[in-house]
């Protein structure tokens, strides 16, 4: 209980982090957004925690985490296209058929009820205006995963130091001794 007031005080007093006038809050929104890839027809979806929607077109996407939100630097580099591939869904219409929209702040916000009860963290203004690059590799990708030949690796992308908390479900160490992986 002490934590879960901890956590309500620390949102209530940080209310302009999610809201500034005019704007309307949308929790638990689901988005959407139609891909064609190779005359085929794909959905891309999801759901955001909270959506801010300004006045002047601008949304806010935030991401509540209450274990540790991925690092800054991943969202610009390859491993955490959540919060862009959700802006880039919003900016094509995905939400309530609202169109013209444009990203203005992407972030995740860390609650737990400690010292401190939350953080926000922001993710940086160039991956924020690559959301179009990021959605642009995810159909790339797709489109690759389509051709027969194409192997569906457990993290092509990843750090050659990268630990995957799922590793050992893709059985990644067993094949990477084969030579199979990278």
């Amino acid at each position: 209980w002490p934590r879960y007031v901890r956590v309500a005080e620390w949102l209530a007093s940080e209310a302009g982090l999610f809201y500034s006038e005019g704007a309307a809050l949308f929790a638990e929104a689901s988005i959407a957004r139609d891909l064609q890839l190779m005359g085929e027809r794909f959905m891309l979806s999801g759901r955001a925690d909270l959506i801010s929607i300004g006045n002047d077109g601008t949304f806010s996407i935030f991401d509540f985490k209450s274990g540790t939100a991925p690092a800054v630097k991943d969202t610009s580099d390859t491993f955490s296209y959540q919060l862009t591939l959700e802006a880039a869904i919003l900016e094509a219409g995905g939400y309530g058929n609202r169109s013209k929209l444009a990203a203005k702040k992407l972030a995740y916000v860390k609650v737990g009820g400690g010292t401190p009860a939350g953080d926000e963290k922001c993710i940086d203004k160039n991956s924020v205006a690559n959301s179009a690059e990021h959605l642009a590799g995810l159909i790339q990708l797709l489109t690759d995963y389509m051709a027969e030949d194409q192997p569906f690796l457990p993290r092509a992308n990843a750090k050659p130091d990268y630990k995957g908390q799922h590793d050992h479900l893709s059985r990644y160490k067993e094949w990477s001794t084969r030579g199979v992986l990278p």
